[in-house]
């Protein structure tokens, strides 16, 4: 099947923020069972500490590599919540993970 896109027809513009985004998919995960309760609270916590304070705000139709390369760097090097110090690669790795589920 060809969609819209693949034949090079306007795609309508959207004023969608990633946190936007990201929560209502995370909701929806949640309310159809296909995470559990625990998932879609640590979900959120990365969502909130460590997503929304760096891209949150963007739209997700203007999110570019750029940004995402640009995240991590900062996650490595001054995303801890309380300003002291970077992210363990492994946490920014589950960041990543649940942005790229969308």
């Amino acid at each position: 099947m060809i969609t819209n896109n693949e034949k090079g027809s306007h795609v309508a513009r959207s004023k969608v923020t990633v946190e936007a985004h990201t929560r209502a998919r995370i909701d929806l995960w949640e309310k159809l069972g296909n995470i559990s309760a625990k998932t879609a609270e640590r979900y959120r916590e990365l969502l909130d500490n460590q997503i929304v304070p760096h891209i949150g705000s963007k739209r997700m139709q203007k999110l570019l590599v750029l940004d995402i390369e640009t995240w991590q760097a900062a996650l490595l090097t001054n995303g801890r919540k309380d300003g002291n110090g970077g992210l363990s690669a492994m946490t920014i790795r589950y960041a990543h993970r649940l942005l790229s589920m969308l």
